[in-house]
């Protein structure tokens, strides 16, 4: 995901055995024009119109995802297009 967004980073892999990180990141997440789309894992960070945000619970078509400056809880359709929260070190 980070080469799609930010080829100038780098990237440390580990190649070795983790059943956690395979349970955790068995899903491969869709990147069109620098933006992601929500999946169905909890607490992936986004922004949508300048506030950030962890998503939460699927409803029907609409995510309960929380704003993190406010506190306060928002639907955000499933098909939203979000920009990941990027660890810049």
């Amino acid at each position: 995901m980070m080469s799609a967004i930010n080829s100038n980073g780098l990237l440390e892999t580990d190649f070795n055995e983790n059943p956690l990180r395979d349970t955790i990141f068995n899903e491969t997440v869709k990147i069109i024009n620098g933006k992601i789309y929500l999946n169905n894992k909890h607490g992936i960070g986004f922004t949508l119109n300048k506030k950030t945000f962890k998503k939460g619970k699927l409803r029907r078509t609409r995510y309960l995802c929380h704003e993190m400056q406010s506190r306060r809880d928002y639907l955000v359709h499933a098909l939203a297009e979000v920009n990941p929260i990027l660890d810049e070190r």
